[in-house]
């Protein structure tokens, strides 16, 4: 008896359909396990600026590298080992004393970097030469940190640690609450505002490049390749499911939405070609929805996290003021 020539080709052709349609998804499953990779895996080892130290630093690897850092080195500091919020995590830091009755500051960095990078040593050497006390920490998986995955959170689990410093700040140096306040750039910008709405009493914070949304980020990274905007949300979620860290579960947003009034101060160039400015004009936007007490500073040409190298005299007034008045010098 002769095979039916149709329900073989039918056969045939849900095969090579099958067979396609596999391809294609696991192309996609290691094409958005590369954009997860490429978006969080840390090298604490492979920064520009880990010879950096707070008495003696320059910054490294942006076109700012002929700054004048020698107004801000601070010569005395102190090397301190801190638990974050999340048992068996310990930070790696710089304490640098100031004048014992003015206000403290924590100083949190951004992504692949550490207390060594110039953007928080250059701003904590603007708030130390105005009196302040500063703290400066690694942040897991970074510097001289716990490595917990290699992976960074983009805050979402590295706020504990920002929550961990701001412990050792009240409990070891006696500091009182309203005394402390938190600096942050980029995802260290992320960190301090998840930090700040999950601890109501951090009295303020300044921010400089925080994204709005991490997914809204990643399309937009995704969109510059070249490629469709679903592998961002299909990285996130593979990411979640293989590296343990949930990227959706915090947002940056909710220090507006939970401010209470405490101040908020964020920077963003207009010039920024990594994180465009439109999430500067996002968090605009939901201040005026939120009534949070927040000011916007919106400086034109500096690229990412330079603002505080191209206009060092603004940014260092404007910093030193916002603290003074926010932590009451």
């Amino acid at each position: 008896m002769s095979k039916n020539p149709i329900k073989q080709e039918g056969r045939t052709v849900m095969i090579v359909t099958g067979a396609v349609a596999l391809v294609l998804i696991v192309g996609c499953l290691i094409i958005e396990w590369i954009i997860y990779q490429r978006l969080t895996l840390v090298d604490p080892t492979s920064s520009s600026n880990l010879r950096n130290r707070p008495d003696d630093f320059k910054v490294y690897g942006n076109p700012y590298e002929s700054f004048d850092t020698k107004p801000y080195a601070m010569p005395v500091f102190e090397s301190v080992s801190i638990a974050s919020r999340q048992p068996g995590v310990r930070l790696a830091g710089w304490n640098i004393a100031g004048n014992p009755s003015a206000p403290a500051v924590l100083l949190v960095h951004g992504w692949r970097q550490g207390s060594f990078d110039s953007n928080v040593l250059t701003a904590a050497g603007m708030l130390h030469r105005h009196g302040f006390n500063v703290l400066l920490v690694d942040l897991r998986n970074h510097g001289r940190s716990t490595v917990v995955n290699g992976h960074a959170g983009f805050g979402t689990t590295e706020y504990r640690d920002v929550l961990g410093a701001w412990d050792w700040l009240v409990l070891e140096k006696g500091f009182a609450p309203g005394r402390i306040g938190v600096y942050g750039v980029s995802m260290g910008a992320v960190t301090a505002l998840i930090a700040m709405a999950s601890e109501p009493r951090i009295a303020a914070v300044f921010v400089d490049s925080p994204f709005f949304d991490i997914r809204q980020l990643l399309e937009e990274q995704v969109a510059k390749k070249k490629l469709p905007r679903f592998l961002a949300l299909g990285s996130l979620r593979l990411g979640r499911l293989i590296v343990r860290d949930d990227l959706l579960s915090r947002n940056p947003q909710e220090a507006f939405e939970h401010h209470a009034g405490r101040p908020i101060y964020m920077v963003h160039s207009t010039a920024d070609k990594y994180m465009d400015v439109n999430h500067q004009q996002a968090y605009i936007a939901l201040a005026k929805r939120t009534g949070a007490n927040a000011v916007f500073w919106l400086p034109e040409g500096a690229g990412h996290v330079h603002s505080e190298f191209m206009f060092p005299e603004e940014y260092e007034h404007r910093l030193t003021e916002f603290f003074g008045k926010a932590l009451g010098r």
